[in-house]
C-alpha cells in the first residue's frame, strides 16, 4: 500500500536522514555543527504554515517534502501560493517515481487550499520543466568593493536590531511585500531566525519610531571560505537580505558598509534587480575577466525559482482589477501540459476597457497556444509575449495580433522573491 501524509513529529528523524542523503555536501557536518541545521528544520516544523510530507510504501518512509503556506504579492493583489522545498527520495528508492508521487499530492494540496500558483526552488531545472514550471527572474551575485558603493554621508537613524524590534521588523516587509509583485510574506520562523541567529547581524533604518530599511548580512572568511591563516583579519561581508522603502533608509544602509573598507574585503550581494550596477562606481567584481571587446565582468547570475500556474481560470480571475491597458480583443487561449491535466483546454478572456474577464463566448479574435510552463513565467511577468513568439514556444492562430497581444501581458515589475523554502 502507498501513501502520501503529514509527518508526525517521531518521524523527523528519518526525515532529516532522507533529506542529507539526497543533498551531501563535504561542509554538511560544518554547516550543521554551525547553524544548527536540524534544530532548525525541527524548530521551523513547529510554525503553522510549514508542513512535512512523506511518501510510504508497505509504512517505509521513501521520500519526503516541506510544504510552506505563502501569501504572495501577484501584480499588486496578495494570494494564496504553495512553497515546495526539500523534496528527498530515499537512496534505496530512486527512479522509482516517487518525487512525481509527491509533486502530484503537492498540487493537489494547495487546489484544496484555494491557491493558483505554486513555487520552487529547483534541483534540476529539467526535472520540473517536465512538470509544467516555468522560469523566474534571474538571481544576479555581486562581489562588490565597499569603496565601489556610493558615498550617502549620514548614519545616523541606524541601529543594531534585537528581538525587540521583531514588530517593526515584520512591519517593514509587510509594507515593501504589498508593493513588490511576486515577493511573500514572511513566516515566523524567518524573522525569528534573522534576529536571533548567532552570528548574524541585523542593522535597521529607523524613522520616527518606524524602520523603514534593514539589512541582514554575517562576516565570512575569504570568497567561499578560502582564506588563509594569515588573513585572518580580513573578512568578506555577506549580505542575506536588504530591503528599504526610500532612497535616504538604502543610501545610509550603503554607507554603512563603505565604512567598513578597512577590514572587508568584497560585499557578496544577491539581488534580482537587474539595474543595480547602476549604483556602483566601480562595477569589477575583482576577478579581472572581461566579455569581449571590453565588458568587465559585474556578477554572476543564476536561474532559480520556478513558477507554475495549477488553475489558470483562478489565476486569471486574481487579476480581475489589474489594468491591463487600453484595447478590445477577445483571446482564446490553448494550455498544454501533461503533468497537471485539469490545466489542459481552453480558456477566452475578454479584454475590454483596460479589463480582463473570463468569457463563454464561441468566438474569439485570436487564438493563443502556449504550454503551462511557459504561461506561467508570461503571467509572472519573466519574460515578454514577444520573446515566446519569436522562440516558438507561443503560437498565434493570427500573428498580426501579436504587438496587441503582447501589449496585454506586458509588466512593468518582474516578480521579486527573497524567501526561501
Amino acid at each position: 500500500m502507498e501513501s502520501v501524509r503529514e509527518l508526525k513529529p517521531r518521524e523527523m528523524d528519518d526525515f532529516m536522514r532522507i533529506v542529507l542523503n539526497a543533498y551531501p555536501r563535504l561542509d554538511m557536518l560544518l554547516e550543521m555543527e554551525a547553524l544548527g541545521f536540524s534544530e532548525r528544520i525541527l524548530e521551523e516544523a513547529r510554525d503553522p504554515s510549514v508542513s512535512h510530507i512523506g511518501f510510504f510504501s508497505k509504512d517505509e518512509m521513501q521520500g519526503v517534502m516541506r510544504c510552506h503556506d505563502l501569501q504572495m504579492n501577484f501584480h499588486g493583489r496578495m494570494i494564496p501560493a504553495g512553497g515546495m522545498g526539500l523534496l528527498a527520495v530515499d537512496l534505496l528508492h530512486k527512479k522509482e517515481h516517487v518525487a512525481k508521487k509527491l509533486m502530484e499530492y503537492y498540487h493537489g494540496l494547495y487546489l484544496k487550499k484555494g491557491a493558483c500558483m505554486t513555487l520552487l526552488y529547483p534541483f534540476s531545472t529539467l526535472f520540473y520543466r517536465r512538470m509544467g514550471y516555468g522560469y523566474g527572474p534571474k538571481m544576479d551575485r555581486y562581489r562588490i568593493h565597499p569603496l565601489a558603493l556610493p558615498e550617502g554621508g549620514s548614519k545616523k537613524n541606524l541601529h543594531y536590531l534585537t528581538p525587540d524590534d521583531r514588530d517593526e521588523f515584520t512591519a517593514c516587509h509587510a509594507r515593501v511585500c504589498s508593493k513588490t509583485h511576486g515577493m511573500c510574506e514572511k513566516a515566523a520562523y524567518e524573522i525569528d531566525e534573522m534576529l536571533t541567529t548567532p552570528g548574524i547581524i541585523a542593522v535597521g533604518h529607523k524613522r520616527d519610531g518606524n524602520i523603514t530599511g534593514y539589512m541582514v548580512f554575517h562576516f565570512q572568511r575569504g570568497f567561499n571560505r578560502q582564506v588563509t591563516v594569515d588573513n585572518r583579519y580580513i573578512n568578506d561581508v555577506y549580505v542575506h537580505e536588504l530591503i528599504y522603502e526610500d532612497a535616504e533608509s538604502l543610501y545610509q544602509l550603503l554607507t554603512f558598509l563603505r565604512t567598513q573598507a578597512d577590514q572587508i574585503g568584497r560585499i557578496i550581494l544577491r539581488t534580482q534587480d537587474c539595474y543595480f550596477h547602476h549604483l556602483l562606481l566601480d562595477v569589477s567584481d575583482g576577478s579581472q575577466n572581461v566579455i569581449n571587446p571590453l565588458y568587465h565582468q559585474s556578477n554572476v547570475s543564476g536561474v532559480g525559482l520556478m513558477y507554475r500556474i495549477i488553475d489558470v481560470e483562478e489565476a486569471l480571475a486574481m487579476l480581475s482589477e489589474f489594468d491591463f491597458g487600453p484595447g478590445v480583443l477577445t483571446l482564446r487561449l490553448q494550455i498544454t501540459g501533461s503533468f497537471l491535466p485539469e490545466n489542459n483546454g481552453e480558456v477566452s478572456i475578454s479584454f475590454r476597457e483596460g479589463r480582463a474577464r473570463l468569457t463563454d463566448a464561441t468566438e474569439a479574435d485570436v487564438t493563443l497556444t502556449i504550454d503551462i510552463s511557459d504561461f506561467s513565467s508570461l503571467l509572472m511577468g519573466v519574460v515578454p509575449l514577444r520573446r515566446l513568439h519569436a522562440y516558438g514556444f507561443a503560437e498565434l492562430s493570427d500573428p498580426a495580433y501579436l504587438d496587441q497581444v503582447d501589449r496585454f501581458f506586458t509588466f512593468q515589475e518582474k516578480p521579486v522573491c527573497n524567501t526561501g523554502f
